[in-house]
């Protein structure tokens, strides 16, 4: 017995220090190192006693894995971790089930009876606990590593069950509604609209709290922006900046990131290369600035990959010179039109003056040249507009 229980006490160590180390290095930012626990992890001995003994541990540990993953844009890799959580998750349940129902059938010796009651216990705070403090966790990660890898179907399915322990969390409604957008191909039928209006209304009810005002209005935007008011979008994004207070705040500038993303990204869509071009520079100051910020885990919204902006910056500003130089040109050349015009028109005032008292068939000619003039002029101009 003291051998078992001391068999027991090594193991629980482990896992103990297993779990710090995944804390320390996600905190650091060495996702590689996490991931490498996380697979040393998963060779442990005994490892199925763990997932009964320490389950919300154990259920740390994956999740951990999973944002390493997010975070170093590996995608499909996130959700195998999440999948095979819940898959572990469902054979517990399932096991206990069962074994609740074999207790109920047979007889057991009195140290029998409180190995089980001491097995049932831990069994029910473990699940107690994941469902108070992590299960809405799980679902949001699980249903943002679905979206990442295109099931925006099964994105949509977990956004939903999340909200079940939630029903105004503002992550959870703009998920699902990003969800939907996607799943839809940006072409929302009618009932689905209603759904983005309806999580609207929602989500307004949460501007009561100063402090989620920028949450509030950037997730506003954001479903704006799905049901096709860019316009509208930008302006609630930029309401949502002016209640962030970034000085030595790395949560607030993570979020200043995210709204720069956003006004860029719809700013490019609507061919504003110009301002898509500035806040994007400003993206890449606040990652230079803030890389030392420190994520909480239940946040799902990676910070935008550098090397990736880097390239979408180029591109932009090229646009953008392209577009400045086109708009040169055809100024240029709209301005001569338009002046030889306005001279014609002069020109015209003194011919009729001229022909009104000498010759009218004359007259008749110069009106017929000012409209063919006229009439080229304009085509020139039109030309040009496009």
């Amino acid at each position: 017995m003291k051998k078992d229980e001391q068999i027991t006490k090594q193991r629980n160590e482990k896992l103990e220090k297993l779990y710090e180390n995944v804390l320390a290095l996600y905190d650091q930012m060495d996702y590689r190192g996490v991931i490498l626990i996380f697979e040393a992890f998963l060779k442990l001995d005994n490892i199925d006693v763990l997932y009964y003994e320490h389950f919300n541990f154990v259920a740390d540990i994956y999740i951990f894995a999973s944002l390493s993953y997010l975070n170093l844009y590996e995608y499909e890799k996130a959700l195998d971790v999440l999948i095979n959580f819940e898959e572990q998750y469902n054979i517990i349940k399932n096991y206990y089930s069962k074994f609740i129902k074999y207790t109920k059938k047979n007889v057991f010796s009195k140290d029998e009876q409180e190995h089980i009651k001491n097995f049932i216990s831990i069994i029910n705070n473990g699940f107690n606990e994941f469902n108070k403090t992590r299960k809405i966790k799980f679902y949001n990660n699980l249903a943002y590593c679905y979206y990442k890898n295109k099931k925006y179907a099964k994105a949509v399915n977990y956004y939903e069950s999340a909200l079940r322990f939630n029903c105004s969390n503002l992550q959870l409604l703009t998920g699902k509604a990003q969800s939907l957008y996607e799943l839809y191909n940006h072409k929302l039928p009618k009932e689905v609209k209603d759904t983005l209006f309806s999580i609207i209304n929602k989500i307004q009810y949460n501007k009561q709290d100063y402090s989620s005002m920028f949450d509030c209005y950037l997730a506003i935007a954001k479903i704006t922006y799905f049901l096709g008011n860019s316009a509208q979008a930008l302006n609630y994004l930029s309401i949502a900046l002016k209640f962030l207070n970034t000085d030595n705040n790395a949560e607030c500038k993570d979020k200043q990131i995210y709204a720069y993303d956003w006004i860029s990204r719809i700013a490019y869509k609507e061919k504003q290369y110009s301002t898509a071009a500035i806040f994007y520079e400003k993206i890449i100051d606040c990652l230079i600035q803030n890389k030392g910020s420190f994520i909480e885990h239940e946040t799902i919204h990676p910070k935008p990959e550098l090397s990736k902006m880097l390239k979408f910056l180029n591109e932009t500003k090229r646009k953008v010179i392209d577009a400045d130089i086109h708009y040169t040109n055809k100024s240029i050349w709209v301005g001569l039109i338009v002046g030889a015009l306005f001279g014609s028109c002069q020109l015209f005032q003194v011919l009729v003056e001229y022909f009104k008292y000498n010759n009218n068939k004359s007259f008749i000619i110069c009106i017929i040249v000012f409209a063919i003039l006229t009439a080229f002029g304009y085509i020139f101009i039109d030309k040009f507009k496009k």
